[in-house]
């Protein structure tokens, strides 16, 4: 018998997060005013104009905060809706570690809305053993190597399956999992429209707006490489198309939803914004999981494989030589060649030695010569051994197998979702052969969240 749903707050309880929330926002300005030279004697609309990110943060503290408290699956929500943007802090005076702020603050009434609650005890996927086993093994590596290596290796490996835990502690219900969809759908055309932006007022445009040469700004032989609201264009990239293979999936199973045709109307704009980014790792996300739902549902998507070759063939040269040059993968075969004698040891040479974790314990001078395979395997081997990449690609394989038992199981849009969730594994499975996946946000983050809205559809919404 299912548990009642949890109450929502008592007012004296909505009172003190009201007051909490507040004190903190205030404070959070305050200190931030304080340790600028001279603010607090700057005329007030210069003060204002100046401070305007942190005096919006209060502001909309008090109502998100209760809003997060009453109900943490809204917490969800709002990650999904604000995380394509994150990469606009560049450009933008948006205080850092807002993502983790949020979802840790979910995560706090998330753990207040279930504990002492009765609830039903549920089967726990077949995915939880080995992600354990794959993050015990980091566990000790970490405790190898220590530092602030190892600490920006566990956060930006494992961080994000936070958003798993959060679903199956409180699960979304119809409404919600369906607003995720939209949003994605919606952030995707948005995303998109703001690449082919950034294609017409080109390069030196985006740098003069606060954007780097070689870091966020960059080419494929003389074309710019769209980025749009993202850090770089393999975020963007990627991105899209997860937007492609799970908005096909599910709008195709209701084709006459205003939703489904509003979709299928800017499809063109997203494809557009995901060849601009000139990520060929996420084109082939797009293909395998185009091909995956070819093959288990939809047949007449295989008309889209001779469209393509003669999209390929018609491609000007000018664009056809950077899209299909087959420079950039041999750089990486190099690279792999080079070093594929340090990734056969047991436990590697310790997390946060290579990929993202590296390059920024680099620039903290926390690390010399950081290494990038641009592969979530290798990497994966050289940094946990191979028995973290035994128990990685067990994980992998884990979590298609346990989206595709979701969609025999579900019906309906739940299905769908799940059926496109499948297909994208499928297609990251790929696609990690190419780029250290998981290291990309927001795709880690759409990943487990995804992952968890799947396995709990079934489950009822407290």
């Amino acid at each position: 018998m299912l548990a009642p749903p949890i109450p929502k707050l008592a007012p004296a309880r909505r009172r003190l997060v009201l007051v909490v929330v507040v004190a903190g926002a205030l404070s959070v300005y305050t200190i931030g005013a304080l340790i600028l030279p001279g603010v607090l004697f700057d005329p007030f609309m210069d003060q204002l104009i100046a401070h305007a990110p942190l005096i919006i943060v209060a502001l909309l503290a008090a109502p998100v905060g209760l809003a997060i408290a009453d109900r943490p699956q809204r917490g969800v929500l709002m990650l999904v809706a604000l995380v394509p943007y994150w990469g606009l802090d560049v450009v933008l005076p948006i205080p850092s570690g807002w993502k983790e702020s949020i979802a840790l603050y979910t995560l706090l009434w998330t753990v207040l809305g279930v504990v002492g609650k009765p609830r039903p005890r549920y089967k726990r996927p077949s995915v939880v053993q080995p992600f354990v086993a794959y993050f015990g093994v980091a566990l000790i590596s970490a405790a190898i190597v220590r530092g602030t290596q190892a600490e920006l290796g566990i956060k930006i490996g494992f961080f994000w399956a936070l958003m798993a835990v959060l679903v199956w502690m409180l699960p979304l219900d119809e409404r919600e999992r369906d607003g995720v969809i939209t949003i994605i759908m919606v952030n995707g055309v948005i995303t998109a429209l703001v690449g082919i932006w950034q294609q017409i007022v080109g390069a030196p445009r985006l740098v003069a707006l606060g954007y780097s040469y070689n870091s966020t700004v960059r080419f494929t032989g003389g074309f710019l490489r769209s980025f749009s609201t993202f850090k770089l264009p393999f975020d963007f990239g990627f991105y899209l198309a997860m937007v492609i293979v799970i908005g096909l999936s599910v709008a195709m199973r209701e084709p006459r939803r205003l939703r489904s045709i509003l979709f299928f109307a800017t499809l063109p704009i997203v494809a557009t914004g995901l060849v601009f980014s000139f990520v060929r790792g996420a084109w082939l996300v797009v293909g395998i999981g185009l091909v995956y739902m070819a093959l288990t549902r939809y047949k007449w998507l295989l008309l889209g494989a001779p469209i393509a070759l003669l999209a390929l063939v018609v491609l000007p040269g000018d664009f056809a030589t950077p899209a299909l040059s087959g420079t950039s993968f041999g750089e990486r075969s190099q690279s792999w060649t080079s070093n594929i004698s340090q990734i056969f040891g047991p436990l590697g040479h310790g997390i946060g030695t290579a990929g993202s974790a590296a390059e920024k314990a680099e620039a903290l001078k926390k690390l010399v010569n950081a290494y990038q395979p641009d592969n979530q395997y290798f990497k994966t081997s050289f940094e946990i051994g191979v028995v973290g990449l035994f128990f990685f690609i067990f994980l992998i394989v884990s979590a298609f197998l346990t989206a595709r038992a979701s969609a025999t199981r579900l019906t309906g849009r739940e299905q769908a979702l799940a059926e496109g969730l499948t297909a994208h594994i499928l297609g990251i499975m790929a696609a990690c052969f190419v780029a250290t996946y998981f290291e990309i946000f927001p795709m880690d983050f759409f990943f487990w969240l995804l992952l968890g809205i799947v396995v709990t559809c079934d489950r009822a919404s407290f």
